[in-house]
């Protein structure tokens, strides 16, 4: 009777254990389900559970750390809110950082040369003021002669290319020229220590003002003295540059055809040609005769002493030709 109460004890126990087992197997899957869920609540979304699960944790944090997660927390609200992700597209791209660039306009020198051959002269003088009044420059200096003019003109630099192409109508180009320097790093160069020069005067009249003893006054000042007067210096080489840039010098060489005067064509001077000759034989001549007579008073004389050196040397004295025959014997 006692084995078979065991046998029967043994038998339950084993039912009861497969009926546990049972239960927790059908239980596990849906707990957890419901862990991954709440985690996913927890930390995948931005709303208020997740938050305070983040507050829970920082509790147990130090003061140190419970700072860095409060700033984390502040720069998250202060960012704005991007394009929401769609599901089953790519996400947004991220915008681009704007590149600050600062563009630096090129400055140039230029200068022109024109060669005109004209039928006036006092035409090309009045169409040269009329062009340069017309494109705003002016006259920088001009030469007259008699066949020819020359002017140097200032033109400004944005309208020097159509300056250049109206000087044809003056008359017959025969030479152009146009060249141009770039002087775009020495110009924003010198802009540059400029500005540095104006702020380092700013900062020592400050200081002048704020000085509490004379020594420190006079050194003060003989710094802001050397600087005022490289600022000076500096800001005539900028006015010179910025006047090379602004206003471009063309050169306009303008001359008559030969034999051409402003009234036209002139016929050479025969009479003059003819006089001009006659006065060259007479030149000629008066010449040759004072050539003979040189040749009379300076040859004659000259011969004479020749032939007299000969007499007495190798003639019938016979100086030296004696002299000879007694070295001989």
């Amino acid at each position: 009777m006692k084995q078979i109460h065991s046998c029967a004890a043994g038998r339950a126990s084993r039912s009861a254990f497969r009926l546990s087992a049972l239960a927790l197997a059908a239980v596990l899957p849906m707990t957890l389900a419901s862990c991954s869920k709440a985690a996913k609540a927890a930390y995948g979304g931005a709303d208020s559970s997740s938050y305070a699960v983040m507050d829970m944790a920082d509790e147990e944090m130090d003061y140190d750390d419970a700072e860095y997660v409060m700033a984390g927390k502040e720069a998250k609200a202060m960012a704005p809110e991007g394009p929401a992700a769609v599901e089953g597209q790519n996400p947004p791209p991220a915008p681009e950082p704007q590149k600050s660039q600062e563009s630096y306009e090129r400055k140039l020198i230029k200068n022109g040369n024109v060669r005109l051959e004209v039928q006036n002269l006092a035409e090309v003088k009045a169409g040269v003021e009329s062009w340069v009044k017309k494109y705003g420059g002016y006259i920088a200096s001009s030469d007259e002669g008699s066949s020819n003019v020359t002017f140097v003109v200032k033109i400004p630099s944005d309208r020097f290319e159509d300056a250049m192409g109206e000087t044809s109508s003056f008359g017959k180009v025969t030479g152009k020229n146009v060249s141009s320097k770039d002087v775009t790093d020495r110009y924003y160069d010198l802009k540059s220590r400029l500005e540095t020069k104006r702020i380092m005067q700013d900062r020592l009249e400050n200081y002048l003002k704020s000085a509490k003893d004379i020594k420190d006054m006079l050194e003060i000042e003989s710094k802001l003295n050397d600087v005022t007067a490289d600022l000076e210096s500096m800001q005539g080489q900028m006015n010179r540059l910025s006047a090379l840039i602004g206003f471009s010098e063309i050169t306009v060489f303008a001359r008559l055809k030969p034999n051409h005067t402003d009234e036209g064509f002139t016929m050479p001077d025969i009479a003059g040609k003819f006089s001009d000759l006659w006065g060259n034989i007479v030149y000629f001549v008066v010449g040759l005769f004072f050539v003979i007579i040189y040749v009379v008073l300076f040859g004659i004389p000259v011969v004479l002493i020749i032939a007299l050196l000969y007499w007495l040397c190798f003639g019938k004295i016979g100086l030296l030709r004696k002299l000879f025959a007694k070295l001989k014997k």
